[in-house]
């Protein structure tokens, strides 16, 4: 048995020690189980999204449950209505939760917190979806437990309370607050800070009469972000403890947690002095009789007052415990979050402590918010049919692109817009909508020769407001390689027979480079390959394999790069990590000048698959042959780890910007004519002016046409 503790939740200061602490009663542990599906599909033609496979898992005694799956492969297209999905239900008060392929990742391949010892899982499907399977790996339960107090006085003075900004945080037995009206955006103590699989909850009911948490249902539940986690740099101390986060959507409800509760507080930048007033603090905190045990691990709330600050650290004497820590310390004159609680220690000459929200590296934070701490209650934009690879520099290639509303928001499909960043500036395409809030666009014809091409997509929503994709827009892009006749140096789809070698280091537990033949493999694997081929490179082919220690190390052949003007490389990566401080996927060359590894990127985690472009030209020199190895690992073993590489190419680029200019050198004069006698009769494309398959007298004509001219 893994015994995994989830009550320590508040630092101690003041000389307490384990002795000091008062008894709680959740303790968390989590077990091993078996339940698995088994490959199922829906094979009756027309009957629609139907019940293909049932089970429950039993947890005897459990107060409490969640599943944590160690395999989750559903079929069908994530936003199809017809997608397969889990559907969970708590056997003891019907709590229901749905999870989709991608709500699964989102939730770091576990469930919702669930109300008794039973839960039964089912798996939905509709008729030539393909199988699906779900394994429940380990199942976490709740178990007395310890927890620590620090009461400011004789008797604990908290009264149950109700705060819709407020929410528990699990396992880690936290308390976490919606802050400065961000969709997603939650602040916490840094000792709270968020790993995979942590879960906030708002709208907390009472426990048991015993003191053991019930939870509230799946609606009022999300999984965190772990992209958008931020701390506070160095180690944590007093008055340097802060951690700002985000969660992704509900899957049941698709709200926000601000659009569910309406409320957040609003971190103020300044401190007030100490002249009197008093502050509120409220959170999840334990208690002990005489206090009722239905209280514990419950909302509850205390004024005390506001002792002072030095520096960033802020004293103050209302009561909390174990379970308050990272809760919002509240100015009662102004109403303004003015520190988070991170630190008991009451005594005759101090008080409880927090980190003030004036604190530096956090108000940076707050301005430069990352991954769903980012986002607002935006449209939905999804490309069912893929990003494209490559682009054509003449113009014409085909993005289609799906927007669909939010619980608060609705796209306006007719102001959807495509924009390109060429030759320093932003092109901006209108899209056509089509049908079911999808849209097609063309991308322009480009002038810039610099091998790829950066995109995004917006499209505004009913209330004025402009939603990007991907989030960040125009600070985060999209990328693609521009499609230029030229020699082809080395292709490869990834299949071993292309020369790749796959090197196991002897710390790699599993996770091993393969050329595979993809069909989802669960974990947080790619669900197919990227440029339908079927097959891709991948960190381990069996389901529920992921990276465990390492490095796992991928290499191409050697590539011969002689005669080439402007050699591109470019491929598709895909990479997955639920650290907290995520690693990233190694991108590494050796050439024949200089045989030692040299980094060329490091890929932290992708949107899917995303295109990476790169001009080998200004990095390799004057060197004749390159390889490429790819790195990945996972150490510690505390994570999941995938990594995937597909369609892999090293090209000679050419880039020619007008009729006739044979050299790009921005005119077509003697110097093109010269060219163009010496590649009469060859096979040279860039020659070939009128497109007609060959090198002739044709083209030798079109370009004295354009004699003189220069380019645009």
């Amino acid at each position: 048995m893994l015994a995994q503790s989830s009550a320590q939740a508040q630092m101690l200061d003041w000389g307490q020690s384990e002795a000091d602490r008062g008894a709680g009663f959740d303790q968390a542990d989590r077990r091993v189980h078996y339940l698995d599906s088994g490959w199922v599909e829906n094979t009756v033609p027309g009957s629609g999204l139907d019940l293909v496979w049932s089970g429950v898992q039993h947890q005897p005694g459990a107060m409490w449950m969640r599943l944590h799956f160690s395999t989750g492969v559903l079929s069908g297209e994530y936003g199809d209505a017809e997608a397969t999905r889990i559907v969970l239900t708590g056997l003891e008060d019907g709590a229901v939760q749905v999870l989709d392929s991608l709500d699964l990742l989102e939730w770091s391949m576990g469930s919702a917190y669930f109300n008794g010892d039973a839960v039964r899982v089912q798996i939905f499907a509709a008729p030539g979806m393909g199988a699906s399977r779900v394994c429940v790996g380990s199942v976490e339960y709740g178990n007395p437990g310890f927890l620590d107090r620090s009461i400011c006085g004789t008797t604990d003075d908290r009264v149950l309370g109700s705060d819709p900004a407020s929410a528990r945080m699990l396992p880690v037995n936290c308390t976490g607050w919606l802050v400065n009206d961000r969709a997603y955006g939650l602040l916490s103590a840094g000792h709270c800070d968020p790993t995979p699989g942590t879960v906030v909850q708002f709208n907390v009911p009472q426990s048991t009469i015993g003191g053991s948490m019930r939870h509230p249902p799946p609606e009022d539940q999300y999984a965190v972000d772990l992209s958008s986690v931020q701390t506070q740099a160095g180690s944590i101390s007093v008055g340097n403890d802060w951690a700002f986060f985000g969660v992704f959507e509900n899957p049941n409800t698709g709200l926000s947690p601000l659009a569910a509760q309406g409320m957040s507080y609003r971190a103020s930048p300044t401190l007030p002095t100490a002249d009197g007033r008093s502050v509120r603090v409220g959170g999840y905190g334990s208690v002990i009789m005489p206090m009722p045990l239905t209280y514990n691990f419950v909302y509850t709330t205390h004024v005390g007052e506001y002792v002072g600050n030095t520096g960033n650290t802020v004293r103050y004497t209302a009561d909390t415990t174990g379970g308050n820590s990272g809760s919002a310390v509240i100015d009662e004159m102004t109403g303004l979050a003015i520190a988070i609680h991170t630190n008991g220690g009451c005594n005759s000459s101090g008080g409880n402590k927090g980190t003030a929200t004036k604190n530096a590296g956090l108000q940076a934070a707050l301005a430069s918010p990352l991954g769903m701490a980012a986002a607002r209650d935006g449209s939905h934009i999804a490309f069912p049919n893929q990003r494209p690879a490559e682009v054509r520099r003449d113009g014409g290639t085909v993005l289609r692109a799906k927007f669909g509303p939010s619980h608060t928001r609705s796209p306006v499909i007719e102001t959807a817009h495509l924009h390109v960043w060429d030759e320093g500036t932003w092109v901006s395409v209108p899209m056509t909508p089509t049908s079911g809030g999808a849209a097609l666009v063309s991308f322009p014809s480009l002038q810039s020769c610099d091998g790829s091409v950066r995109y995004y997509v917006s499209v505004q929503n009913e209330l004025g407001e402009t939603d990007v994709s991907p989030i960040g827009a125009p600070g985060a892009t999209y990328q693609a390689r521009v499609a230029d006749s030229g020699r082809v140096l080395f292709a490869s789809d990834m299949a071993s027979s292309d020369g790749w070698t796959y090197l196991q280091s002897p710390g790699l537990i599993s996770g091993r480079w393969k050329s595979a033949l993809v069909h989802t493999l669960g974990r947080m694997a790619p669900e197919m390959d990227f440029d339908a081929t079927g097959r891709c490179a991948v960190t381990g082919v069996q389901d529920g394999v992921d990276v465990d220690g390492g490095p796992s190390i991928m290499i191409s052949p050697e590539i011969n790069l002689s005669g080439a003007d402007d050699p591109v490389l470019s491929f598709a990566a895909w990479y997955a990590d639920t650290n907290p401080t995520p690693g990233v996927l190694a991108v590494e060359y050796s050439t024949d000048l200089d045989p030692a590894w040299r980094t060329l990127d490091q890929i932290g985690r992708t949107d899917g698959w995303e295109m990476r472009v790169y001009r080998l030209a200004a990095i390799l020199g004057s060197a004749e042959s390159v390889r490429v190895r790819f790195v990945a690992s996972d150490e510690p073993n505390a994570a999941i780890v995938e990594a995937g590489v597909d369609r892999f190419r090293v090209e000679d680029m050419r880039c020619s910007r007008c009729t006739g200019d044979l050299n790009a050198d921005g005119a077509v004069d003697a110097s093109d004519l010269e060219q163009m006698l010496r590649l009469l009769g060859g096979d040279d494309v860039e020659a070939d002016l009128n497109n007609d398959g060959s090198i002739d007298a044709a083209d030798l004509l079109l370009l004295g046409s354009t004699m003189g001219s220069a380019c645009p």
